[in-house]
C-alpha cells in the first residue's frame, strides 16, 4: 500500500475538456509518499482500490511531486460522483498500490 485515504487532504470532481475527473490533493505525508512511488514506478502501473474493487490502473508516465493527482476515465458525471463518494466515505484503507513493475509506456 502506497497511500490510503488518510493521505488525501481534498478531493473534488471537475471537468477536463468534456470528461469528468476527480482531482486529489495529498497531505504533506501523502505528497512525499506519492512522489517517491511515482519516481520508483515510472513506466509501471499503479492500481487504485476502493471498497475492495480496483477502479483504475494507470501507467505512471512521470514522477509527480506537486502533491496532486487526477483520476480520469470515469465515464459519466454520475460515475465520477459515485467514485468521489467512495473516496470520501470508504472505510480505511482506500489503497493505491503498485500493480506490476516493468510495464512500459509505448
Amino acid at each position: 500500500v502506497i497511500l490510503d485515504n488518510s493521505d488525501i487532504a481534498e478531493c473534488a470532481i471537475s471537468i477536463m475538456g468534456t470528461e469528468p475527473v476527480i482531482q486529489l490533493t495529498f497531505t504533506p505525508t501523502g505528497c512525499e509518499r506519492f512522489h517517491e512511488a511515482t519516481q520508483r514506478l515510472q513506466g509501471s502501473r499503479i492500481s487504485i482500490w476502493l471498497a475492495d474493487e480496483m477502479v483504475s490502473s494507470p501507467i505512471v508516465t512521470e514522477p509527480i511531486a506537486d502533491g496532486a493527482a487526477v483520476i480520469s476515465g470515469l465515464g459519466t458525471v454520475a460515475e465520477a460522483k459515485s467514485m468521489l463518494s467512495l473516496i470520501q466515505t470508504a472505510p480505511m484503507p482506500t489503497e493505491l498500490t503498485a500493480e506490476s513493475h516493468g510495464v512500459k509506456n509505448s
